[in-house]
């Protein structure tokens, strides 16, 4: 996926909720480049340009996801 930082959203567009496909209990998400921000049981990334991997693993089946973006400035 590519997104695009807009300066005309608020936060200029660099807050990208995280969501599974599927509810997870005890979901964790990380990533070696973007900052991971959690607010009670959601987490956000916080977007910067470049090539990211975003990791998804829930603690109750051991399962892994990986996603990788592109991120652009207007």
């Amino acid at each position: 996926s590519t997104l695009i930082l807009d300066p005309d959203l608020p936060g200029g567009g660099q807050r990208l909720p995280l969501r599974a496909n599927t509810p997870l209990e005890d979901p964790e998400w990380s990533s070696p480049t973007l900052e991971i921000e959690l607010a009670g049981r959601r987490a956000f990334a916080r977007l910067t340009p470049g090539r990211h991997e975003i990791r998804l693993h829930d603690r109750q089946s051991g399962a892994d996801a990986t996603s990788v973006i592109t991120v652009r400035s207007l």
